[in-house]
């Protein structure tokens, strides 16, 4: 006569388990006569996913505004490369410019009084003259009066 085994399981937590697994339960019976496999498996039952990942909606917005975010700050980002490589190409033009007229001096041109005067002032600006130098070094180095020893040099 058959004779039917049903085997009822619960668990506390079902959604706790993994649900990229299956999880497999296996009954192993044994009667103790000799001859019989006592690893041999009977039942498999396989339990299906309990776990469900659920996105709720708020979620899904908030993905959707970072998502939006990002694409908007890499746009920016993009857009603020191409002005800036555009700006920084006119700076280094001026500056490629401005070291060129540093060096007229050099070249002894003659300019007309008007443009001499404008050339010495571009000059002066090029070369960052905006406190005189000697007076910044003698401040720097010069000694106060009372502190030297010229006497014992003479």
């Amino acid at each position: 006569t058959p004779t039917d085994v049903k085997i009822k399981l619960s668990f506390d937590y079902p959604k706790t388990y993994d649900g990229q697994q299956y999880i497999s339960i296996s009954a192993k019976f044994s009667d103790f006569e000799p001859g019989w496999d006592d690893n041999a498996e009977l039942v498999r039952v396989e339990i299906p996913k309990q776990k469900v990942p659920t996105v709720s909606p708020a979620t899904a917005a908030t993905v959707g505004t970072a998502a939006s975010s990002a694409q908007a700050a890499t746009a920016a980002t993009l857009g603020a490369n191409i002005a800036m490589s555009g700006a920084m190409s006119q700076v280094w033009g001026m500056i490629n410019g401005l070291q060129i007229i540093v060096n007229f001096p050099l070249l002894q041109i003659e300019f007309p009084d008007l443009s001499g005067m404008m050339v010495g002032n571009l000059i002066e600006i090029a070369t960052f003259d905006i406190m005189p130098a000697e007076d910044v070094m003698n401040a720097a180095v010069k000694l106060p009066e009372e502190d030297r020893d010229e006497d014992n040099f003479t």
